[in-house]
């Protein structure tokens, strides 16, 4: 009881010495900013309100809620918390629970100008950013072959390796590009689609098949489809490819239909002789 009197005592006296500095309005005291910085732990404040820790593992700021719960700290090692018993990175910023940002606001790394930023992410009430510059990698569990990349000219790059280096896209030139297998349900392609109908023309040139057999004996591939080592060495394009195959099942009818007319024909023959 004698200490609470002291101290009130003590502040009274100091409230009207320093009257030109503070003042009182109901229960709470008021720092004239114009005149006044205060230090915690310090005797020359630099700003209008400065704490310092008295020792190295000290905390120098903490707010707690009536329940004594830590709703922010400032941490001796220069990082700061938000929420109950966190302990941040040095110089970073941990967060309990939930972040909100407002709308057409923004998050960015990089310098803290918008436009320069390396990586940025806002919303704008109906879709939401992200912009990058150069590539952006997902890497699973900090692995250098990341899940996902996505290139800075606009591409897709599935289980390539990560680096440092500017400009390094592994995409060949492609919107997508995947260094592994692919398994889906259905594949659907609506440009470079198979157009070897043509085949069926009057005037298409359906090479004879004492040709066809010459060809093959010399090169021990169809005409007009590549080898074998042609395609390991220059792999080749799905519609190109679908294209080529629809135009010798095409020409296959054909020299049925052929051949099923010389077997009506010699039929016919034989009936006569008979």
């Amino acid at each position: 009881m004698k200490q609470t009197t002291l101290l009130l005592s003590f502040l009274f006296i100091s409230l009207v010495t320093f009257s030109q500095s503070w003042q009182i309005s109901g229960n709470t005291y008021y720092v004239n900013p114009t005149t006044t910085d205060i230090g915690i732990g310090t005797s020359s404040a630099s700003s209008k309100l400065e704490v310092k820790s008295s020792t190295s593992k000290q905390n120098p700021f903490v707010v707690k809620n009536q329940y004594g719960q830590t709703k922010l700290k400032v941490h001796s090692n220069g990082g700061v918390s938000i929420g109950n018993n966190l302990n941040p990175p040095v110089d970073g910023l941990a967060v309990e629970n939930h972040l909100v940002m407002n709308f057409y606001k923004w998050m960015g790394f990089g310098p803290s100008t918008e436009l320069s930023n390396r990586l940025q992410l806002h919303h704008n009430s109906v879709h939401g950013y992200i912009d990058y510059k150069d590539n952006l990698h997902f890497r699973a569990d900090r692995n250098w072959i990341s899940a996902l990349t996505l290139y800075g000219n606009g591409s897709v790059g599935v289980g390539f390796g990560t680096t440092y280096n500017t400009g390094d896209y592994r995409n060949q030139g492609y919107k997508l590009a995947v260094n592994g297998g692919i398994i889906c349900e259905e594949i659907k392609v609506v440009t470079d689609v198979p157009d070897a109908d043509y085949v069926f023309e009057e005037n298409y040139f359906l090479s004879p098949l004492s040709e066809v057999e010459t060809f093959i004996k010399t090169n021990k591939h169809l005409p007009n489809i590549p080898s074998a080592e042609q395609f390991k060495s220059d792999g080749y394009k799905v519609g190109e490819m679908d294209e080529m195959l629809l135009r010798k099942i095409e020409e296959l009818t054909l020299y049925i239909i052929q051949l099923n007319k010389e077997i009506e024909r010699l039929n016919k023959e034989l009936s006569k002789v008979n």
